[in-house]
């Protein structure tokens, strides 16, 4: 995947973040869950639209004291997953790219 690439949440997810240390995305267009560890919850609190998975990586790297490329490489797949599952968009320099684009 791309690291230049640019998440964004989906407008139709609800975040169920009142569990110790877990959380739940639930997309209520597909009705599909996807559970959320601590670092998992991290990436996802940084989706913001404007950082792009190279910076959503650097964090992770940073606050878990774990190199960046196997960093990189975590946070691509989750992200992967997350875009899969419509629980996110991607945008590549102001153009989103579609669910089943191959992205790799």
């Amino acid at each position: 995947m791309n690291i230049s690439f640019t998440p964004e949440r989906s407008k139709s997810i609800i975040l169920i973040d009142d569990l110790e240390d877990y959380a739940v995305l639930f997309n209520t267009l597909t009705a599909e869950t996807m559970g959320l560890n601590s670092t998992s919850l991290l990436v996802w609190n940084k989706i913001d639209g404007k950082r792009t998975i190279r910076d959503i990586s650097k964090v992770i790297s940073d606050n878990f004291l774990v190199e960046f490329e196997k960093a990189k490489e975590d946070v691509a797949d989750l992200i992967g997953r997350m875009h899969r599952r419509m629980f996110i968009d991607l945008r590549e320099k102001n153009h989103l790219i579609p669910e089943d684009r191959e992205t790799d």
